[in-house]
């Protein structure tokens, strides 16, 4: 497999140099390095510290696991897709990092007991009319249902009985996804939230759906016109349950 540093895959985003230097091959049907990927990672970094235990839920290339990894944590990396956690323990081989790569749906795979300071949760999360048809590799990787929450609502309602007193959930999604029903829900859950806000050109396949959006989503849900085309709030979730360490 060819390899790259992910700070090169970054530089499309304005975000080099803000990265460790890890590197990542990919391979057929993974989901490949992008921003969602940068802007959590960007988090991750500031918190994860040495012997901490963490679990990467959607694993992809694995570089978020890997970051944790060079960090000094112990990473579990899970994906509902074979060739993923494959392609994600490839990569941490390359960076001479030891990764416990599983397959299986969201939580599927941890065992009884295990739990984690850090739960790193990042799903597809682009709504998705409901009569499109789609390819397996789109399906999987961008059909998130009618509102984009396919996925989101059960890591989110699970999450909690995974986590260490004080340990961190980290995940990120975009507007169209609907951010405030994110932070009220996690509210609920008894987390203490910090939000990082952003604000991005809309990919290729949400430009393709901006009607669906416009009609079919709440207003807080839709694109942002400006004079260069549509844009996205992305907001990265910070989530703290009480008690425990802090960064």
């Amino acid at each position: 497999m060819e390899w790259k540093s992910i700070n090169e895959y970054a530089k499309a985003y304005g975000l080099e140099g803000n990265l460790p230097d890890i590197f990542v091959s990919l391979a057929e049907g993974v989901y490949p390095p992008k921003l969602d990927s940068f802007l959590i990672a960007k988090e991750l970094i500031r918190i994860v510290q040495e012997g901490h235990n963490v679990l990467d839920i959607g694993t992809g290339t694995g570089i978020l696991a890997i970051v944790a990894a060079t960090k000094g944590a112990a990473v579990v990396a899970t994906d509902v897709h074979e060739a993923s956690v494959k392609c994600a323990r490839h990569n941490a081989s390359l960076n001479s990092v030891e990764l416990d790569g599983r397959v299986g749906n969201l939580f599927e795979p941890i065992r009884q007991g295990e739990l984690f300071d850090i739960v790193v949760g990042n799903m597809t999360s682009l709504p998705t009319p409901r009569d499109e048809q789609h390819d397996e590799y789109t399906a999987r990787t961008v059909d998130a249902g009618y509102d984009g929450r396919r996925y989101l609502d059960p890591l989110l309602d699970q999450v909690p009985g995974y986590l260490k007193e004080g340990g961190y959930f980290l995940t990120q999604h975009s507007n169209f996804a609907n951010i405030e029903k994110t932070r009220n829900k996690l509210d609920e859950l008894g987390f203490e939230v910090e939000l990082r806000m952003y604000e991005y050109p809309a990919g290729k396949t949400s430009r393709q759906r901006i009607e669906y959006f416009l009609r079919h989503l709440p207003e807080n849900c839709h694109p942002i016109k400006k004079e260069d085309g549509w844009y996205q709030k992305i907001a990265v979730f910070i989530a703290r349950s009480s008690g425990g360490f802090s960064p």
